[in-house]
């Protein structure tokens, strides 16, 4: 989280994001990627089955998001984002980008297969 809060808050709200889609990418294609993502698993294994597992990530997925929220808000304020989608869209979309790349890591994705996914992420900005 910590990692995400640092990358958002720097630079452009446009550069940030790239920047974070592609290092969360390349970081999935490697060994970190096929270790995978103790949220993850946790949401997909235990989320459904403990009440308490299910509001923790929920808790963390609302973090990620209002994170990725506010960098959207602020890149749609100067004009970097023209997309005029709604900002909670947008970050929920981004987070299930991002989520969505923890997984496929798993299952040894290239590190252009993961760029791939960031290329078509970022045409939903349309800058």
């Amino acid at each position: 989280m910590d990692n995400l809060r640092a990358n958002l808050a720097t630079g452009s709200p446009r550069d940030a994001i790239r920047k974070t889609l592609i290092q969360i990418a390349c970081a999935s294609a490697h060994k970190m990627g096929r270790r995978g993502c103790l949220v993850v698993a946790s949401a997909t294994e235990m989320a459904s089955k403990d009440e308490q597992i299910r509001q923790r990530i929920s808790r963390t997925f609302s973090r990620m998001q209002s994170l990725l929220e506010d960098a959207v808000r602020r890149g749609q304020a100067t004009g970097e984002i023209q997309s005029r989608r709604d900002p909670e869209a947008l970050a929920r979309f981004l987070l299930c980008a991002i989520e969505g790349m923890g997984v496929l890591g798993k299952t040894g994705r290239t590190e252009e297969e993961m760029s791939a996914i960031v290329d078509v992420a970022l045409e939903a900005f349309k800058w």
